[in-house]
């Protein structure tokens, strides 16, 4: 009984978001000139980690299970490739197509450019729209060797039921079919 009134309660607060939902907000990339993504819903929040937005990409922690690099070694499960970006493209026009895909992530949150030093580094927040939780990405270009090196982590808890992966390959995958 007390199961049923548990799922019961949680269907009820799911729908109530849902249906308060603005819908000019769905799908749609914050900019770097707006205010930040609009925090709808729960809103969990947590403090902006003092190791992201300083120009560098870092390796995650120790067996990190809300995280994903390219800088970590290829023999952990936080290991992601970069993206290789062609030898004809220069490292300016490169983050510039990174800096564009973030900002039409199709996925199912916002987005929000932080820092963006044209042709070295990108930072951007990315935020799911009814719990409000917040993932770091950060991008940094490696021109000598035609690569993109990528962090990207949750701020808050223990796993991500693996959506950093996820959300890193979409973006490259969106990067790669664009030629």
């Amino acid at each position: 009984r007390r199961f049923l009134l548990y799922i019961l309660g949680l269907s009820a607060v799911t729908l109530l978001g849902l249906l308060f939902w603005p819908p000019e907000s769905r799908g749609a990339a914050q900019s770097e000139n707006s205010r930040g993504p609009r925090r709808y819903g729960l809103a969990v929040r947590a403090p902006r980690p003092s190791t992201v937005g300083h120009g560098t990409v870092s390796r995650c922690r120790p067996n990190a299970q809300n995280c994903v690099s390219s800088r970590d070694m290829p023999n952990t499960s936080c290991f992601e490739p970069p993206w290789r970006y062609p030898s004809t493209m220069g490292a300016l026009q490169a983050l510039q197509r990174v800096y564009e895909a973030v900002q039409r992530y199709p996925g199912p949150e916002t987005s929000k450019i932080i820092t963006y030093k044209p042709g070295k580094y990108l930072y951007a927040e990315f935020q799911t729209r009814f719990w409000g939780f917040v993932d770091d990405v950060e991008c940094l270009v490696d021109d000598a060797t035609h690569v993109i090196h990528f962090r990207s982590a949750s701020r808050i808890g223990r796993s991500d039921m693996g959506t950093n992966r996820a959300r890193m390959r979409k973006l490259f995958d969106m990067l790669a079919q664009e030629g």
